[in-house]
């Protein structure tokens, strides 16, 4: 028994990944550090979103075949582990995990995102058709599936994608940081609160309707807002460079288009998915506020290191309610956690898990 994980290589010599981030890097380092060998996928050139139907199709039959020769290289009772959804996507994924599968290969799902879970009642004809080809039916035939949190694990068994055994909780993405300090910025309940990420209007609209009442700063790319006294935009930074003044009192959790509740297309993905947003604050020692009906709610509260609220416009009175020996609790249980977040515990975790699984099957 040999232990792989697919690598999706970059066409050319560029050697960074096309359209990843820091929760597979995370991941892939991960598994390096685990002594698990790296099986390369080749992307195709170009974008393929501007190719016709009929070059569309080419693309996807040009990368099963990629997928079938690499996996064809793997012996019975070998364990692959695949990032998931996969970079290098083809309608034929599920039919490939299958056929491996079927010849005695041990296929571990690492789930970053699912696309069936997400647009479940908000998708074409076309897109319902590839999300069932591609997603649905890798589920049901992997060996077994890594999930964010209980919330999409029993998401997935209510729709009868996967089967109760196969299905290993997460808990919360790594944020794996280079050598750094304990924590990045002052903390207190005098600090704004801190948002970072996507803040484009069609990502997180919420932002241009936050209350006068509290201090926002803001973190990331694409904000369109005008200035107010109550925010202020702070700028992008990359993932492992986080800035060393950052000072705050909370991190908000939070998503879709409204401020009185996660609403939307993104916002109600909060009930099953666990934004790496929540792993960057708790890395940095930084208290988490999140929505009280998110997938999240249960671990803040578990191991005390933030509030749970139903709306942003309840934030002021929350913080203004809280003691100093409160906060002061939350930011020890935060920088406790955060301990295990730099160091990929929680990964190494699962992905014992599994391997014990995976051997359990044989």
């Amino acid at each position: 028994m040999t232990e792989y994980f697919i690598r999706e290589m970059p066409a050319g010599v560029s050697g960074k990944y096309n359209a990843r981030g820091k929760a597979r890097e995370d991941m892939e380092r991960i598994l390096v550090d685990e002594h698990i060998l790296p099986v390369d996928i080749q992307p195709l050139e170009g974008n393929r979103e501007h190719l016709s139907v009929g070059g569309k199709l080419r693309a996807h039959l040009e990368l099963a075949g990629r997928w079938r020769d690499t996996l064809s290289t793997l012996q019975a009772d070998d364990i692959l582990f695949i990032q998931f959804p996969v970079v290098n996507h083809t309608i034929s994924f599920g039919r490939i995990i299958a056929d491996a599968v079927s010849r005695g290969v041990k296929i571990v799902l690492i789930i970053h995102d699912i696309d069936y879970l997400r647009y479940i009642n908000n998708s074409s004809f076309s897109s319902s058709m590839r999300i069932n080809r591609e997603e649905v039916l890798a589920l049901k035939n992997c060996s077994c599936a890594i999930v964010h949190n209980n919330s999409m694990r029993d998401t997935l068994l209510q729709h009868g994608v996967i089967q109760a055994d196969r299905v290993i909780v997460l808990g919360l993405f790594d944020y794996l940081l280079p050598r750094a300090p304990e924590v990045f910025g002052k903390r207190g309940l005098e600090f704004p609160v801190a948002i970072a990420g996507n803040l484009t209007r069609f990502k997180a609209a919420y932002l241009y309707q936050l209350p006068d009442q509290q201090s926002f700063a803001l973190y990331g790319a694409g904000y369109e807002g005008d200035p107010r006294p109550n925010i202020e935009y702070k700028g992008a930074f990359l993932p492992d460079e986080i800035p060393q003044d950052f000072d705050a009192s909370f991190g908000l959790v939070w998503d879709g288009d409204s401020t009185s509740t996660c609403s939307g297309e993104f916002g109600s993905y909060l009930r099953i998915n666990n934004p790496h947003k929540a792993s960057l604050y708790l890395a940095i020692g930084l208290p988490v506020i999140v929505w009280q009906e998110s997938a999240l709610a249960p671990l803040v509260v578990d191991r005390g290191v933030g509030m749970c609220v139903s709306s942003i416009d309840s934030i002021p009175d929350r913080i203004s309610e809280l003691t100093a020996s409160s906060y002061r609790s939350m930011c020890d249980n935060a920088k406790a956690i955060a301990c295990d977040l730099r160091c990929g515990r929680f990964t190494h975790t699962a992905l014992a898990e599994a391997r014990n699984h995976c051997c359990s099957q044989q």
